[in-house]
């Protein structure tokens, strides 16, 4: 099936990397946040028209300076696209990709905190558009 001028088609999203840690004994709560660090790498292959995105969340909770659960997510999603404009090709790998990846992060550290035995940890939703443009900014100030 060709894909129409101007659109993109996830071909694959897969999981590359998981960690999870737990300590024996937890304290803390419902209130006690979670910490979540978030890293983008884009690629894009104009010859192959295939835009990749690796999104790497690392989430904790942490009492009293001890961390009593870690997670490290990486998972990449791969992208076939047909005549976009030169726009929607710088800003895809960075706010759409990762958009559409991470309910499956999200998906794999709530069910994997299941199986660890303690409360389902659910990563609150991330508005990636938001993201790119602090980190546009924090590019342009160094």
């Amino acid at each position: 099936m060709d894909l129409e001028k101007g659109n993109v088609r996830v071909l694959q999203i897969f999981l590359v990397e998981s960690q999870f840690r737990r300590e024996n004994k937890l304290t803390y709560g419902d209130k006690d946040p979670v910490v979540a660090e978030i890293d983008l790498k884009p690629t894009l292959d104009v010859e192959n028209k295939r835009i990749g995105t690796e999104l790497q969340i690392k989430a904790s909770i942490s009492i009293n300076n001890v961390k009593e659960v870690e997670a490290s997510i990486r998972m990449v999603g791969i992208f076939e696209y047909n005549d976009l404009p030169d726009e929607m090709l710088e800003e895809f790998p960075k706010v759409n990709a990762p958009a559409i990846i991470f309910p499956f992060v999200r998906e794999h550290l709530m069910s994997t905190s299941l199986k660890a035995g303690i409360k389902p940890i659910i990563l609150a939703p991330i508005n990636f558009v938001q993201l790119s443009k602090r980190r546009d900014e924090g590019k342009e100030k160094e």
